[in-house]
């Protein structure tokens, strides 16, 4: 039985799978999450082991702690070490002293390996419970315990160098080692994904336009297993690729659909993947969160001690993602835990800008914080707050920003701050706008209140054409082919503050946007520019509806692929729109919102938009209509905006609007539940809307998200 506990122990499947004692068996099938004959089970250890990890395992906690302190009050050593260890891995250990307890007897152990792979097991546990501080001690057990030269001490050198930040790993030369190696857990999450990929061909096969994966629960217990086993064997250098694959499946399974498994499943992801791809999985999982799921994540990645600096950036990028879900005492723990240093370094310019968020969460903690900062830590929310955030800011902090920024060097972006700052104190010294790049100038103009003379602004427009202007030219020459955002957006907006378009404006954003040799996608920013126009009457009709058939589709092609010939027509059709030219193009818009391209749909709805200022034509609404229906959270906020500049005429268009808003609501992610806020709060709602829009909005006030929460009381 020694043999077995040890195989047991260290989680030697192989082995316990060729014995022919049935506990063994068993313990092997709990592992795996199998229910096992237990009647046909003899009494042991093993079988003790297994009823406490199914019972743990089915959520009856009570029962899974009293049969592990019965095995950790053995007589027998080894079986007492088994009792320590499951009490350890359990996910409801709380207890650190079964560190030192389980040492104790590992240093005992006659077997030096065996003492290092029980320190492994500590490691994993310690990582797992967030005993950070154990951790350091716990990697040098294991490493001074471990064969030199073998391969448990080179991933104990790899992973001490991930968690710890400590010595870079070398002299890599090793045997392999199939209890270092853990083929068969690895062999567990493949199956899983295996089976997971060849579900989804044969759903495919069966519905081949329904485009949204489902995995049931069979599939879901496999990767938990294997990471379960994982954590059970001591394999920490397998916790990244099993913690991603358990998120995937949570994230995609009806059994993700819970708040606790949505937050669980976000993160692990973040554990494991750091901070690629998170905003994307929080969008996917916000919509099953409840209040307390924000603050579950983000306490999964607040880590202790010399762990803390690999996990804080993975722990600041959640945050920002998810400032509005916090509650207010999570953002005062990360007020106190982070500050600003004034820095050019990236994770100093995410806590600056997590400062500036929370100053709107909790103003009066986060003035009393801010007032508390150094000059140089303070004004690094020059860079990171935006005006809309000044706006809100508390007074007293918003007129030391103002005077921080006076007495340095502001950037340019940082110059629009310091014209809403200016507004926001009534400063008596405004922002010397002449001295300010063409960039600078229009977007104070367009997005703050604060004062631009006419002769500037026309100034910043002529800096923007020339601007503009040569890059065309660059590009015809070929020498952009990589190609660069263009100010042709920018170009725009000045103008449309202006009231007017120069005649050499015209004339360069005519010319770029009708010249085949310029790549398509500084073609595109020129179209939508002049779509811009049109619809503020600075260019005629006749001469918006010559633009829309003279811009070639085809010519010089982007080097970014997301520039396709169906986003340019669909730029197009927005001119033309702009223009008037409705009935023509309702056609095209009908086709270009079912094209696979999330933004040529956008452009589409954008276009349609616009003919409703110029038609009554029903099919209008109906394209919009079926924007709310789209897969693309993006193209539902499209529709969603369009209904808001002009609700819909027809009462079936009314009603059908009214329930697909009460639908939205209850599964869209935060933005589109702001924007379905923001809409049910305007005034001369239709019926249908309107007796929908009390719910709603009752919902919309007690939202877990700050923003929707402000959308409905602004």
């Amino acid at each position: 039985m020694d043999e077995l506990i040890v195989a047991a122990l260290v989680w030697n499947q192989p082995e316990l799978m060729s014995s022919d004692d049935p506990s063994a068996r068993a313990f092997v099938d709990a592992m795996n999450l199998r229910r096992f004959p237990d009647e046909k089970v003899p009494d042991g250890p093993l079988a003790v082991a297994a009823r406490a990890i199914v019972a743990e395992a089915s959520g009856e906690t009570e029962t899974a702690v009293q049969l592990y302190t019965e095995l950790r009050d053995s007589d027998d050593d080894l079986v007492r070490l088994l009792g320590l260890s499951l009490c350890c891995w359990s996910a409801v250990a709380t207890d650190r002293e079964l560190v030192d307890h389980i040492l104790a007897e590992a240093d005992r152990l006659p077997d030096r390996e065996l003492r290092a792979r029980m320190a492994t097991k500590l490691i994993t546990a310690a990582f797992d419970h967030r005993w950070d501080e154990e951790l350091p001690d716990l990697f040098a057990r294991a490493k001074e315990w471990a064969p030199e030269r073998s391969m448990l001490a080179a991933l104990l050198a790899q992973e001490e160098f991930n968690l710890l930040g400590g010595p870079f790993p070398h002299g890599w030369a090793f045997t392999p080692d199939p209890l270092t190696e853990y083929q068969w857990i690895l062999d567990v999450a493949a199956g899983a994904a295996r089976k997971a990929l060849t579900s989804e061909v044969q759903r495919r096969a069966r519905a081949p336009w329904r485009l949204v994966i489902t995995l049931g629960a069979r599939e879901l217990g496999p990767p938990i297993a294997a990471e379960m086993q994982a954590r059970w064997a001591g394999a920490i250098w397998l916790r990244s690729q099993l913690q991603e694959q358990v998120a995937a499946h949570l994230l995609l399974s009806a059994d993700g659909a819970s708040p606790t498994n949505a937050a669980s499943a976000v993160a692990l992801w973040a554990l494991a993947r750091g901070s690629r791809d998170l905003s994307d999985v929080i969008g996917l999982a916000e919509p099953r969160f409840d209040d307390a799921s924000t603050d579950l994540i983000l306490s999964q990645l607040t880590r202790m001690g010399p762990v803390a600096s690999r996990f804080d950036p993975r722990l600041v990028e959640a945050a920002l993602e998810c400032w509005d879900l916090m509650s207010e005492d999570q953002a005062v723990r990360l007020l106190d835990r982070f500050q600003p240093a004034g820095s050019e370094h990236p994770l100093d310019r995410d806590i600056a800008q997590l400062w500036s968020l929370l100053s709107v969460r909790v103003p009066a903690g986060w003035r009393d914080r801010f007032h508390r900062l150094g000059d140089q830590e303070a004004s690094a929310l020059l860079a990171t707050t935006t005006p809309p955030i000044a706006q809100r800011m508390p007074e007293s902090a918003a007129r030391r920003l103002y005077e921080l920024g006076l007495a340095g060097r502001v950037s340019a972006e940082g110059a629009v701050l310091m014209a809403a700052l200016a507004q926001r104190v009534d400063a008596d010294d405004l922002v010397d706008l002449e001295e300010l790049p063409a960039a600078a100038v229009v977007q104070i103009a367009a997005r703050t209140d604060h004062p631009v003379e006419d002769g500037v602004l026309q100034d910043a427009v002529a800096s923007l054409t020339d601007q503009l202007q040569a890059q065309a030219d660059d590009a015809r020459a070929g020498s952009a082919s990589l190609g660069t955002y263009g100010p042709a957006g920018l170009l725009a907006a000045g103008v449309r503050t202006f009231g007017e378009i120069p005649k050499k404006t015209r004339e360069v954003l005519t010319g770029l946007a009708t010249d085949a040799s310029v790549p398509r996608h500084l073609r595109y920013d020129t179209t939508r520019a002049l779509a811009a126009c049109a619809r503020e009457g600075l260019i005629d009709r006749g001469e918006a509806v010559n633009l829309y058939r003279d811009i070639p589709e085809a010519g010089s092609e982007p080097l970014w692929e997301e520039y396709s010939p169906a986003l340019m027509r669909a730029a197009k059709t927005l001119l033309g729109m702009a223009a008037g030219e409705v009935g023509e193009l309702i056609p095209q818009a009908l086709v270009l919102s079912r094209n696979p391209e999330v933004r040529v749909r956008m452009n589409a709805l954008e276009a349609t938009a616009l003919g409703r200022q110029h038609s009554k034509d029903e099919l209008l609404e109906s394209i919009l209509l079926g924007g709310l229906f789209d897969p693309s959270p993006e193209v539902v906020q499209t529709a969603l905006g369009a209904f808001a500049e002009a609700v819909p005429q027809r009462s079936s268009a009314q009603t059908a609007v009214a329930q697909r808003l009460r639908e939205l609501f209850s599964i869209g992610g935060r933005d589109i539940r702001a924007s379905i806020a923001h809409l049910v709060s305007l005034d001369s709602l239709p019926a249908p809307i309107a007796d929908v829009a009390p719910d709603i909005k009752s919902e919309a006030v007690g939202d877990r998200s700050f923003q929707v929460r402000e959308a409905v009381q602004s």
